[in-house]
């Protein structure tokens, strides 16, 4: 069912646009990249279709790393969470390898542009990292490490922001 409101998504794109909304732009310009990740993050959800959430994620990476298609605007958020849904994909397939270069451009953001949703998706990472699979890996426990310096720094920065 999902496979197919996908593939039902993909070809309501095709259509001509002769909508008002999606004249405006922004939030109503949805990207291609955008669907990427979100038909990425779907897959993911869905037991042995990790392999098909990678390559869609991929896609999503490669549109959100280009310029925006004319009419488009690319979500900095949805970059993000593209990114971390790699990472999950990969290490759920057991490329711990790859997964690691997939979050790059998450942890290497600076404290003031560490929105909420991204500690909180990094936490699925985290979980994946704890899974049997990467037990007494020194990867994954460098990996975790950063990640939870991450969020540490993200809790600090937010409450220093705080005023009073």
């Amino acid at each position: 069912m999902a496979r197919r409101a996908i593939g039902q998504a993909w070809r309501a794109r095709e259509l001509p646009d002769q909508d008002e909304l999606l004249q405006l732009g922004g939030e109503f310009g949805f990207s291609r990249a955008s669907q990427h990740y979100l038909a990425g993050s779907i897959l993911l959800e869905i037991t042995g279709a990790e392999r098909d959430a990678i390559t869609e994620l991929e896609h999503a990476m490669e549109l959100y790393a280009a310029r925006p298609e004319r009419g488009e605007d690319h979500s900095f958020e949805l970059r993000m969470l593209a990114a971390i849904n790699l990472a999950v994909a990969r290490l759920r397939v057991g490329d711990l390898d790859a997964a690691r270069p997939a979050l790059v451009p998450v942890l290497a953001l600076p404290p003031g542009k560490r929105i909420d949703p991204l500690p909180q998706r990094l936490d699925t990472v985290r979980a994946e990292l704890a899974s049997s699979r990467y037990h007494g890996s020194a990867q994954a426990s460098d990996l975790a490490e950063q990640i939870e310096g991450f969020t540490r720094d993200t809790i600090v920065g937010t409450l220093s922001a705080l005023p009073g």
